[in-house]
């Protein structure tokens, strides 16, 4: 890692949203995400990425759909396993680098350098299993 990317990653925080700054959230994603939509389903976390106390990007996840044929196929669990763990199940719901940051790469970066994105690293690696 190079002294600026480093430099990159010291000025990052990620943190979990706080109540009175929901209504910005909501506001940002309505505005500059392709979805124009902030409305999420079930069970949710939000999550602000700042550098240097400013807001470089937004992420949120929620509970897993109930019934999505290929994952089901993929998992190959049974009724049983399904209802038993599809509570560990989560969607990433939005990802969004706001407009005007320049270094966009920031909010990737501290996703991968510091692992505090719920379940970033872990969903891309995820397995079948058999149980």
């Amino acid at each position: 890692m190079t002294d600026e990317q480093q430099c990159l990653i010291d000025g990052a925080q990620i943190r979990l949203l706080e109540l009175g700054e929901r209504h910005r959230f909501d506001q940002l994603i309505i505005e500059q995400h392709y979805l124009e939509n902030a409305q999420l389903v079930g069970e949710q976390l939000r999550y602000v990425a700042e550098y240097n106390g400013q807001w470089v990007g937004l992420m949120a996840w929620s509970a897993g759909a109930y019934k999505l044929k290929h994952r089901e196929e993929w998992i190959g669990w049974t009724d049983k396993q399904k209802k038993r763990r599809l509570p560990l199940v989560v969607n990433h719901s939005r990802f969004l680098i706001l407009e005007g940051v320049q270094e966009a790469h920031v909010t990737v970066e501290m996703a991968v350098t510091k692992s505090r994105w719920p379940l970033a690293l872990t969903l891309s690696t995820a397995q079948p299993v058999s149980s």
